[in-house]
């Protein structure tokens, strides 16, 4: 996948690293388009909502980073590779440990610890 790294004025992330799972591959397919994009989320929250009302008590919590802690099945880890040149002469590969953002299966981003060099 091709990837960029976008630097944002941030304490906690100032540095992002940009993943673009839409870009064709030389046999015109991206990985998004190879994916599964899961349930359509807008119908399961009319419906989480409904049931929501129904019941006399609701916990709620904030979920804005789950994504970051959703580990990869390690059968299919083998694939959530990238690589870095780190010289004209040295390209380092790193393994994600967590769903990627950019792909259709991940709607979220992620930070360094959550990579490791190979």
């Amino acid at each position: 996948m091709p990837h960029s790294g976008v630097v944002r004025e941030s304490a906690t992330t100032p540095l992002r690293v940009v993943f673009n799972a839409s870009s064709k591959q030389s046999d015109g397919r991206s990985l998004n388009e190879c994916l599964y994009a899961g349930p359509n989320l807008g119908e399961l929250l009319f419906d989480f909502l409904l049931r929501f009302r129904s019941k006399s008590y609701a916990v709620t919590a904030d979920i804005s980073n789950a994504f970051h802690y959703v580990l990869l099945d390690p059968k299919n880890a083998k694939y959530a590779n990238f690589l870095r040149p780190e010289n004209s002469s040295n390209i380092n590969t790193y393994k994600f440990k967590v769903t990627v953002f950019g792909v259709t299966s991940a709607p979220t981003s992620y930070s360094k610890s959550y990579i490791t060099h190979l």
